[in-house]
């Protein structure tokens, strides 16, 4: 007896067929490369299927700007621009003008993956090589999108230097690579823990930015609080509350005192909501095991790139060659390629400790 090779038996049947089995029947239809085959597209299909779940769970698609490559390099314009005009006196000459910094991020993709590898043995004992696989196969395809999300919250938690020679959160950023470092280029606020009054400070940070130049006029607006899980509630209850409570520290809102109702946080009378609706919440563990207490606001500036170069794909080294035939061993093989690197600073601003 062997599994059906029916092209139009579905999954499930197939794996039916494997339950019913003795360990000889399974041992003999190993042999065939109809079955090795049948199973290469069995688990392929499982594969896709654990990837798409593990992407429903991860986070990290909210924190970025996408983009797909078919170039070894890509450049990415971050905000050079030419010098500003200047007062030109009767008679004098018009003064050269600085083209602008050849202001851009240079983007390369990197190549990940692996192989994972189980003995025909142990296909054979437990008598159900199909689980076996179908284990192995989705455990693999989960762990390249975690990959993905500790990337990622990697790189906003770790705080690393970016391309003008600045951590990506920094207490003054230039507007331009080269240029002078500005002080309302903030993006990081220290020792403040998270409340409306802080919020609403934050905001004023980012309504600060400027461009290239002081006179460059951009408007990042604020879209998401980033945190970690520790801090959801109180993330919820800024963004979701109908009344916001004056806590944590005197600021634009109010006073310093804890106060069980405050400023209005919905619409009424014509009067639209402060935060309420506004802005996300985005949380994830992997920040609550960088600090507990660090947040973040997030624009809608794109600042984290995710750089496709090449999908995620699954391969099956030949029946009855190379390890498969000298060691009776039974391989795949994963491989993608992308990058995930910062390209602007006004991503945005880090907050706490």
């Amino acid at each position: 007896m062997e599994p059906t090779m029916d092209a139009q038996v579905s999954e499930e049947q197939f794996l039916a067929e494997l339950d019913t089995m003795t360990g000889a029947d399974l041992r003999e239809a190993m042999t065939r490369q109809q079955y090795q085959v049948y199973m290469f597209k069995g688990v392929r299909g499982l594969f896709d299927g654990a990837y798409a779940r593990a992407a429903l769970q991860a986070t990290f698609q909210d924190l970025v700007v996408e983009d797909i490559s078919d170039s070894i390099l890509e450049r990415y314009p971050t905000m050079g621009d030419p010098q500003m005009p200047s007062n030109v006196l009767e008679g004098q000459p018009f003064p050269v003008l600085s083209p602008g910094s050849p202001d851009s991020v240079l983007v390369t993709s990197l190549k990940y993956g692996g192989i994972i590898e189980i003995s025909t043995e142990t296909s054979e004992d437990d008598q159900s090589p199909g689980k076996e696989l179908r284990k192995q196969g989705m455990a693999l395809a989960r762990k390249h999108v975690e990959f993905k999300d500790k990337t990622f919250y990697s790189i906003i938690g770790n705080n690393p230097a970016i391309y003008d020679a600045q951590n990506f959160f920094a207490a003054a950023h230039p507007g331009y690579n080269g240029g002078a470092s500005r002080t309302n280029n903030q993006n990081i606020y220290t020792n403040v823990t998270m409340s409306a009054n802080s919020l609403a400070t934050i905001l004023g940070l980012i309504a600060k930015w400027e461009g290239a130049d002081p006179n460059q006029d951009i408007v990042p607006l604020a879209e998401a609080i980033v945190a970690p899980v520790t801090l959801q509630g109180t993330a919820n209850a800024l963004t979701r509350s109908d009344l916001l409570p004056f806590a944590a520290g005197a600021g634009p809102l109010g006073p310093a005192a804890t106060a069980t109702s405050g400023m209005p946080n919905y619409v009424a009378q014509g009067i639209s909501p402060w935060m309420k609706g506004k802005l996300k919440v985005i949380t994830s563990p992997r920040l609550d095991k960088l600090s507990t207490t660090v947040w973040y606001v997030k624009t809608d500036f794109p600042g984290l790139l995710y750089l496709k170069r090449k999908g995620l794909q699954l391969f099956q080294e030949l029946p009855n060659s190379g390890k498969s035939f000298e060691q009776g061993l039974l391989r795949w093989r994963t491989e993608e390629r992308f990058r995930a690197k910062p390209i602007n600073w006004r991503w945005g601003l880090r907050c706490g400790a």
